[in-house]
């Protein structure tokens, strides 16, 4: 587990799909890759206001009626 954000690191596994709907792994990363959960394009607090203000918009619920 990330200290910094609480996400997992996680081998990648890049697949393609069989006509029987099963996977063929097609590359596999040698090493766990860090996560970021945040991408760049906002500041980590704008994704939290923006997670908070949704989850607030839908009633203090993680869903939507």
């Amino acid at each position: 587990m990330d200290e910094e954000n609480r996400h997992l690191w996680r081998t990648v596994r890049i697949g393609r799909i069989r006509p029987d709907r099963q996977f063929d792994i097609v590359w596999t990363s040698e090493v766990a890759i860090r996560p970021h959960p945040y991408p760049v394009f906002r500041t980590r607090r704008e994704w939290l206001d923006l997670l908070q203000a949704l989850y607030t918009s839908w009633g203090n619920r993680w869903f939507r009626n």
